[in-house]
């Protein structure tokens, strides 16, 4: 066996990348089929905030729809809270592990 191979390495392991990739494929299915149950207000703060690259501001959506950016931040909160609580269902434990 070569010195090399005793060393332990800074990578992950195999395993541990692989199941993070099946955790982040299924993240992307789960999220897929809670936006599918929203509409109107919920699903633009869903597209345009929570899973957006670029987030528009509370500001902005608000301006959108007519309300204080206040009103967006509850709606959002309320989102978010639906989303975890729907997460935690369909995946269990792996939503407590950093999701």
């Amino acid at each position: 066996v070569a010195r090399v191979e005793l060393l332990q390495s800074n990578d992950r392991s195999t395993d541990d990348r692989v199941a993070s990739q099946q955790l982040g494929e299924m993240l992307i299915e789960h999220l897929g089929a809670f936006r599918d149950t929203l509409a109107g207000k919920e699903l633009e703060i869903f597209d345009k905030r929570i899973v957006a690259e670029d987030p528009l501001t509370l500001q902005r959506l608000g301006e959108d729809f007519g309300v204080s950016r206040e009103r967006v931040r509850q709606l959002e909160a309320r989102l978010v809270g639906r989303l975890r609580s729907y997460l935690q269902a369909e995946l269990g434990d792996a939503v407590d592990m950093g999701l």
